[in-house]
């Protein structure tokens, strides 16, 4: 986050767990982004396999 918005304050207007905000913000900062692009195309990333990046439809 920039600093500007709580992961919480984030999950609550998206309507989204915090605690997947919280791993999409480690995955970013730890630059894991075959993991980051394998949720947002849907493929098998132990999720569900609908993506889950960030505001997908």
């Amino acid at each position: 986050m920039s600093g500007h918005t709580t992961s919480a304050q984030a999950a609550e207007k998206y309507d989204i767990p915090q605690d997947e905000i919280d791993t999409w913000k480690r995955q970013f900062l730890d630059g894991d982004w075959l993991t980051l692009l394998a949720e947002h195309s849907g493929e098998d990333s132990g999720g569900n396999g609908r993506g889950t990046f960030p505001f997908s439809p």
